[in-house]
Order: C-alpha cells, then structure tokens, then sequence
C-alpha cells in the first residue's frame, strides 16, 4: 500500500511541469485573501454609523403662498357711510369695475351720468365735431353736491360755444357779413359800369369841345357858348371822380367786413378751445370724486 502511494506522488509529480508548480505553489497577498472579509467589515461600520449620527428629515422654516390672483384690499379714501355695494360675496369683477361708493353731497347716478356725458363729448371735441353738442346737449343736473359749482361754470361755457355753432349767434353773424360783402362786390360793378359809361360820354364830350373850340377861334361861336361846353366837361370829369372814389370805399368796406369776418372765425375757434379747456378741467374734477367717494 505504501508502495502504491508513494507512485501516485512520483507520477503527479512527474506529470506537473515547474512553471504550473510554481503556480500553484504561490501564495496571494493578504489583501487578497482577507478583501471580501475587510469590506464586508467596512459596510457593517458605515451602517453602524448611520445608527449613531442622525440628520434631520424635517427642516423648520418660513414660506410665504402667493396664488396667481390674490385677494386685493379695497381701502376707502375718504371715512364715511357705505351707501351701496354694487356685487356680492366671491363675484367676479372685472377692472376699474366701481364695487360700492360711500356716502357724499353729490348723487352717484348723477355724477356718473355726467361722467358718460363728458367722455362722449370729448370724443366730439377732438374729432372738431362740435355740431354733435345740438344732437347731444348737456343734461340738467342739481344734486352733485361739490360739483355742482363746477358744473355751473362749465354750463356757461357751454351755452357760449352753442352760438358758435351753425344755428347760433356767430354763424348768423357770418352769414350776415358775407351776405354784405356780396352786396358790395354788386355795388362795386355797378360803379365800374357806370365809370366805363362816363368814360366813353366824357371822350364824346372831349371831342365835341375840341370842334367847339375850333368854331370859336375861327369866330363861329360866342367864348361864352364854348366855356359851357367846358362846364360840361369838367362836370363829367367829377362825376367820373366820383365814381372812382366810390371804386376804393368799396373796396374799404369788403376788407373791412373780411377782417370782421376773420376776427369772427378767431373768436368762434378761442371760444372752442376754451370750452374744449373746460370740459377737460371738469372731467379732472368728477374722476377726483370718483376716486374719492367710489371704491
């Protein structure tokens, strides 16, 4: 048995070359050995650790929510009654959208209207359409408590620019004027007629003085006879004086009743701006209530 044994190792031994010998006879390093054990050991450290060193899940702080529309507070201008709340409990509204208005001199639905009244018209005025104030005339109004003094200065600006227009008092006047400058442009051509007229009879006299006068070197006529066809000469040519100076006082008067007519149309375009002014001056007023007494 021991025969058989000591064979089997002469014939292993015999079969393994030296370099798979020494291979197999080579022993790793520790590290490798003992790797899988120290990592293993490391990991169970770390969980170890994470027993005994804790980091809060929960961290306290402040935050502020903010929705896309948030709610808006409405704050008053002026300390007073609310007289009326014009929507309800989560209505919605729209913006610039009057929500309530407290309590004034002045009545809301009036000082609305007029407010309605003054955009349309505004409209009119920068449009130069102010024919529009005889389809759309000023309402009458008696309860705008602080406005109404200012209401009261701009109705005189009103009535005053009504007769600038076409049925008031500054167009009639125009109308008038022009209808005088026609009369004159009449009168004028008929002194131009009439100065043409004598200028011809005044030739035909001309020539008629001249055989006169021939007549009465050659002793025909008496001087006297000849110095009444002188008088009839010189007659004519004052008359045709006359009729030239007529020619230029016509003429002063149409430039005359032109420059009235000029200083008509500025009047008419002043007492418009005024009024434009004025209207614009008034709307200033109603939106300061507005702001002041609407929320």
């Amino acid at each position: 048995m021991t025969e058989q044994i000591q064979f089997k190792k002469t014939f292993r031994e015999e079969l393994i070359s030296d370099e798979v010998q020494e291979v197999i006879s080579y022993r790793p390093h520790w590290i490798i050995r003992k790797g899988n054990v120290a990592f293993l050991l490391i990991i169970l450290m770390l969980l170890s650790l994470t027993w005994f060193i804790k980091y809060p899940d929960i961290i306290n702080g402040s935050a502020r929510l903010l929705a896309i529309n948030p709610p808006k507070l409405v704050s008053a201008k002026t300390e007073g009654k609310l007289m009326k709340l014009f929507v309800t409990n989560e209505q919605w509204v729209q913006k610039n959208q009057h929500l309530a208005y407290l309590e004034s001199t002045g009545e809301y639905k009036e000082v609305m209207m007029l407010k309605e009244w003054i955009d349309e018209t505004i409209i009119s005025t920068q449009a130069d359409e102010y024919e529009k104030l005889n389809s759309n005339p000023l309402p009458s109004f008696t309860n705008l408590g602080e406005l109404q003094s200012n209401y009261q200065l701009f109705q005189n600006e009103f009535l005053q620019t009504k007769q600038t227009l076409a049925s008031g008092y500054f167009q009639k006047k125009r109308n008038a004027l022009e209808k005088d400058l026609q009369y004159l442009a009449s009168l004028k051509n008929n002194t131009y007629q009439q100065q043409q007229i004598s200028a011809e009879d005044k030739q035909l006299l001309d020539d008629e003085y001249k055989a006169y006068e021939k007549l009465a070197e050659e002793k025909v006529i008496a001087p006297l006879e000849l110095n009444q066809y002188k008088s009839k000469l010189l007659a004519k040519e004052q008359s045709m004086k006359q009729a030239s100076s007529q020619l230029t006082n016509s003429d002063i008067s149409s430039h005359s009743k032109q420059k009235e007519i000029l200083d008509l149309h500025k009047t008419v375009t002043d007492q418009q701006q005024q009024f434009h002014s004025s209207l614009l001056e008034l709307k200033s007023q109603v939106e300061k209530w507005i702001q002041q007494y609407v929320l």
